[in-house]
C-alpha cells in the first residue's frame, strides 16, 4: 500500500468585529482549502499484465477529494443609551451555527446484493436450458390458453347474430360482480404478460444469442452490479443570545453509489449450462417476490460451483459524492436597551467525494428490498389475485 496526499489550494479568509460595548477587538478565520489523498496498491508488473492481455487483479483503492469554503456574516447592533456599536465580519461556529449531520454508514445488505449479483451474472451463460425445460409446461399452458381465447373470440364473433336472437338471461349483474370480473381479469393479463410472455420472449432472444456466441473464442466474461442510496440530510438552530438571536441551518444532498464487479475466465457456450440448485429455487412458486427483498437467486448462483468456469477478479466499489452547506443570519433579540441594525448570510460550503474500492468474494444475502413502481404494481396484482379465491368463497359462504 502506498499513500498520496496532495493539497490542491489552500488560501485563509479573515474576518474581525468591533466592539464598542466592550472596548475589544475579535479576529477570526476560516480556512479554504482543496486536498485530494489517495491510498492504493502497485500492481507488479502492471505493463506487461496489459501487454500480454491478461487478468489485472482487483486491488484496494482509497480516493478522498474534499474541498471547503467559507464567507463571513457582517451585523450591525447599537446600543441605545450611548450609541455604540458592535458591528463587523464574524465566522461562527458551534453552538451558534448547527453542524451538518454525519455521513451514515454504509450499508451491508447493499454490499451483499450487489456483490453476489456481479459474481452470479459473471457466472451464467447465456442459455439456462435446465431453468427452460423446467418451466416448459408452464409456457404450453399459456400458450395453449392464449390460443384457446383468440378462437373463442372469434367464435364469438361470427355467431355475433345467433346471439342477438337469444332470449337474455334473467338479471343483470351487480356492479361488484362486474369489479370482480374484470379486476381478475386485468390481474390474469398483467401477471401473465410480465411473468409469462416476457420471461418467454427473454428466453428465445437468449437460445439466439447462445447459438451465435457458441463460435466466440472470448473466454471472459465481465459483470458489474450496481446501486445507490440517497443520504441528504437537514438541520436547522436558534441560538438566543443577550444582543440577537442567529438563525442556522445545515443541509446535505447527496447519493451513495455501490458497485459490485466480477471477472469469470472459463468455457461459457460450449454447452448450455445446467445449475440444478438455481433451477429449484426459480420453480418454487414466488421465489422471484422474495429476491425482491433478499436475493436468493444470485446468491446460489454465485455460491455454487460451475465445473470450467472460475472467478478471476471480483470486488465491489463505494462513491460517495454530497455538497454540504451551513448558513446562519443574525435578527434582534427582545431587548429594548438595543437595535439591531443590519445582517448579511454567513456561509460554510463543502464539496466532497469518497471513492473505495475493496477486493471481495460472495456474501451472506441481507434483507434489501428493491421495489420500484412496475414491482410494486405486480405486488398489489399479486396480492388481489390471492385474495379474489377468498372473496369468493366468502359470498358463497353467506
Amino acid at each position: 500500500m502506498r499513500f498520496r496526499s496532495k493539497t490542491l489550494s489552500s488560501s485563509t479568509t479573515s474576518a474581525t468585529m468591533t466592539d464598542q460595548l466592550n472596548n475589544q477587538t475579535y479576529n477570526y478565520s476560516f480556512q479554504n482549502f482543496h486536498t485530494q489523498s489517495i491510498t492504493d496498491c502497485v500492481t507488479p508488473g502492471y505493463h506487461r499484465i496489459r501487454r500480454e492481455k491478461s487478468v489485472l487483479p482487483y486491488l484496494p483503492v482509497n480516493i478522498d477529494d474534499w474541498q471547503t469554503t467559507g464567507t463571513p456574516e457582517y451585523h450591525s447592533v447599537r446600543r441605545n443609551s450611548d450609541n455604540k456599536r458592535e458591528y463587523g465580519t464574524q465566522f461562527m461556529y458551534e453552538p451558534y451555527v448547527v453542524e451538518v449531520p454525519s455521513i451514515p454508514s454504509t450499508d451491508p445488505a447493499i454490499i451483499s446484493y450487489v456483490m453476489n449479483a456481479a459474481i452470479a451474472e459473471a457466472k451464467s451463460s447465456t442459455f439456462d436450458i435446465l431453468t427452460t425445460m423446467a418451466e416448459v409446461g408452464k409456457t404450453r399452458e399459456m400458450i395453449y390458453s392464449r390460443a384457446k381465447s383468440v378462437v373463442d373470440i372469434g367464435t364469438r364473433t361470427a355467431n355475433k347474430t345467433t346471439a342477438r336472437m337469444r332470449p337474455r338471461p334473467k338479471g343483470r349483474k351487480s356492479l361488484a360482480s362486474w369489479g370482480h370480473e374484470w379486476a381478475s381479469r386485468f390481474n390474469g393479463y398483467w401477471l401473465e404478460a410480465r411473468y409469462g410472455w416476457r420471461p418467454l420472449i427473454g428466453e428465445i432472444g437468449n437460445g439466439v444469442q447462445y447459438v451465435q456466441e457458441m463460435f466466440n473464442e472470448d473466454r471472459m466474461n465481465e459483470s458489474k452490479a450496481k446501486a445507490s442510496e440517497d443520504i441528504s440530510a437537514s438541520a436547522t438552530n436558534t441560538y438566543t443570545g443577550s444582543l440577537r438571536k442567529i438563525y442556522s441551518t445545515a443541509s446535505r444532498s447527496g447519493t451513495r453509489t455501490y458497485r459490485g464487479y466480477a471477472l469469470a475466465v472459463g468455457d461459457f457456450n460450449k454447452l448450455p449450462q445446467v445449475q440444478p440448485v438455481t433451477t429449484a429455487w426459480e420453480i418454487v412458486p414466488y421465489s422471484f417476490v422474495v429476491d425482491w427483498f433478499v436475493d436468493i437467486a444470485s446468491f446460489l448462483q454465485a455460491s455454487t460451483p460451475i465445473p470450467g468456469v472460475d472467478i478471476r477478479a471480483s470486488g465491489y466499489s463505494i462513491k460517495t459524492e454530497y455538497e454540504a452547506e451551513r448558513t446562519w443570519i443574525s435578527q434582534a433579540s427582545a431587548s429594548p436597551l438595543y437595535t439591531f441594525e443590519s445582517a448579511t448570510q454567513g456561509r460554510y460550503w463543502s464539496k466532497r467525494e469518497i471513492y473505495a474500492r475493496t477486493p471481495s468474494g460472495v456474501m451472506v444475502p441481507r434483507l434489501y428490498p428493491r421495489l420500484n413502481t412496475l414491482r410494486t404494481l405486480d405486488l398489489a396484482s399479486l396480492l388481489i389475485q390471492r385474495a379474489l379465491p377468498i372473496v369468493s368463497l366468502l359470498k358463497k359462504g353467506k
